[in-house]
């Protein structure tokens, strides 16, 4: 490991378990994953959603914080589009040990949520907002294509 990610390593703030997190997430996931890393992980999201429903947006906001994945805000709605905002600690921390980690996790889970809770398609995307530390999530939803619940 480079003496600069352990420096960076070092400043984590969060404690151990974070640090942990932050290795598994942004050091060891992409490299066994190789370059499909990204969309294994956005349908694990999913996958992970599937596995542990919600009842509404506080509770995936709830659950965000509990996790450590990091304070999720809605910005606005328009029609079928959702726009999040992701920020706090753990975002900051991810992104100064890795400016470019991966959000897709958090995007999976998102859209599986409100796919969930809405009863029809919901697919995201994530982008950072590199000099504010946040993420933005889109999360497109699709009225026509309704699903039933398993």
């Amino acid at each position: 490991m480079s003496e600069k990610l352990l420096s960076q390593l070092d400043d984590i703030t969060l404690g151990s378990s974070f640090a942990g997190i932050t290795i598994l997430r942004d050091l060891l996931l992409p490299d066994l994953l190789g370059k499909e890393s990204d969309t294994i992980l956005y349908w694990a999201g999913k996958q992970l959603a599937q596995k542990m429903p919600l009842p509404d947006l506080a509770g995936i906001q709830n659950f965000f914080v509990l996790v450590s994945f990091g304070n999720l805000t809605l910005l606005k709605q328009k029609g079928t589009q959702y726009e999040f905002e992701l920020s706090g600690e753990p975002i900051s921390q991810r992104l100064a040990v890795d400016p470019q980690a991966d959000f897709q996790l958090e995007t999976g889970f998102i859209a599986q949520q409100l796919q969930q809770q809405l009863g029809f398609v919901a697919e995201g995307i994530s982008a950072p907002e590199k000099h504010a530390g946040q993420i933005k999530i889109t999360i497109q939803t699709d009225p026509k294509d309704v699903v039933t619940p398993d």
